[in-house]
């Protein structure tokens, strides 16, 4: 069976969202989100872009990918991508449809769509109903918003069990209120986000006199163990799990993978593409959709050309020569050890050494390329040296060196220049 790939736009106004009315062909009279097919080399995001200026001659800001519906028609398989979209510019005129309509919630079953829109449908409806119940819940939020982390106390138990338990206790106060809004509104995720590296920040900047320094090193070779394993900070992970050292390569990437399903990385997505704009933003899309579509090596090539990227643009270039991959994190960890003291704030610290020896790990020197590496590196993927497939544990471990780097750049940047 033919098998075709196309994009969809879900506009969305408020409460309302902008469907339109086929004007010709089979499914004529049909209702449907607009869009149409991806042409070679485009990305979904492109096409989606290029589809509605022709449609409807208006410009638009693709976001985060709604869904992707897989549809047997008699004739051919549909894969339809779904994206969250805006109006930038423009009235959506009509240029090739019939009609269209702003719907509500409640005018989302007054139309007939076309049968591969209408569980699209049925998942804006929860979007916009979760929308609803969110405005209910926004003073309650803004409450937990404010709540104040306790000072530890050298009394009570070793401090990170306490930082622990309290941002465990967090997370069952949320927990519900997010199994309720799974489709939560552009405002919340930004306020969730928020207050995530808020909570963050507070535990990284705490100092922890109560933990004795034998067990502080005990964790920090944890931490450093773990990112030989080619493995930084897991963010939907309890703290503790990098606290115990694994007894292998193979223990390591069977634990941190139970971290890594499909909801995990889609929440990883969303913290990477928050705040992203130009170049940087369409190639974190085009690695997303790779790795959506099981093109492994492809999302591995840009993720190491995005990572090199950060590196390089926090160098001088009037300075002279700038540096690339190996050499251009150890001038920029260097800076970072020389210019803070990270020393003395024990979550940061483990943080950091983790992130230093995942980098080093991947991105190590091929060595005459005689061995080959137990973790994805960018020398033998770059040079053609590997004998084995990228997979997608590979593509996974550079999504998450990539997101703790710009976290640790973040966290640092008023030390740095």
């Amino acid at each position: 069976m033919k098998s075709i790939q196309v994009v969809a736009a879900v506009i969305l106004n408020g409460d309302r969202v902008f469907a339109t009315q086929r004007g010709y062909g089979e499914f004529k009279d049909g209702w449907e989100f607009p869009g149409g097919k991806i042409e070679p080399g485009e990305t979904p995001q492109k096409a989606l872009v290029r589809e509605i200026k022709e449609e409807l001659d208006t410009e638009i800001e693709v976001g985060s990918l709604l869904e992707t519906v897989e549809h047997d028609y008699p004739q051919f398989h549909l894969t339809m991508h779904c994206f969250w979209c805006s109006v930038k510019s423009g009235d959506l005129v009509l240029k090739e449809h019939e009609a269209a309509k702003w719907l509500t919630k409640e005018e989302l079953d007054s139309v007939e769509w076309l049968p591969a829109d209408r569980g699209v449908a049925q998942k804006i409806k929860a979007h916009l109903e979760a929308g609803e119940l969110l405005q209910k819940l926004k003073p309650t939020l803004n409450v937990i918003k404010n709540v104040s982390v306790p000072k530890l106390s050298s009394e009570t138990m070793e401090a990170l069990n306490i930082a622990t338990r309290v941002a465990n206790e967090i997370k069952m106060v949320l927990q519900p209120i997010q199994e309720q809004i799974q489709h939560v509104s552009e405002w919340y995720s930004a306020w969730y986000a928020s207050v995530g590296k808020e909570i963050t920040q507070t535990l990284s900047q705490l100092k922890i006199p109560e933990l004795s320094e034998k067990r502080k090193k005990e964790i920090c070779e944890s931490y450093e163990q773990w990112g030989k394993y080619g493995w930084s900070i897991l963010p939907n992970a309890p703290f503790k799990l990098f606290a115990q050292r694994p007894a292998n390569q193979k223990e390591a990437n069977r634990i941190a993978l139970g971290y890594c399903k499909k909801d995990d990385i889609e929440y990883l997505s969303g913290l990477l593409l928050e705040g992203k704009k130009g170049s940087r933003k369409s190639d974190l899309e085009e690695a997303l959709f790779d790795f959506e579509n099981r093109k492994y090596k492809s999302c591995a090539m840009i993720l190491f050309a995005l990572i090199d990227s950060e590196l390089i643009r926090r160098q001088n270039k009037k300075e002279g020569n700038r540096l690339v991959g190996e050499r251009a994190g150890n001038r920029l960890f260097q800076e970072i050890e020389d210019k803070t003291k990270m020393e003395n704030y024990v979550y940061s610290l483990f943080a950091y050494k983790n992130i230093l020896a995942c980098f080093h790990e991947i991105f190590a020197k091929g060595n005459n390329f005689v061995r080959q590496p137990d973790v994805i590196n960018r020398n033998f993927l770059s040079h053609g040296m590997m004998t084995g497939r990228v997979r997608r544990k590979d593509c996974v471990q550079l999504f998450l060196l990539y997101y703790n780097l710009l976290e640790l750049l973040d966290n640092t940047k008023e030390a740095l220049p």
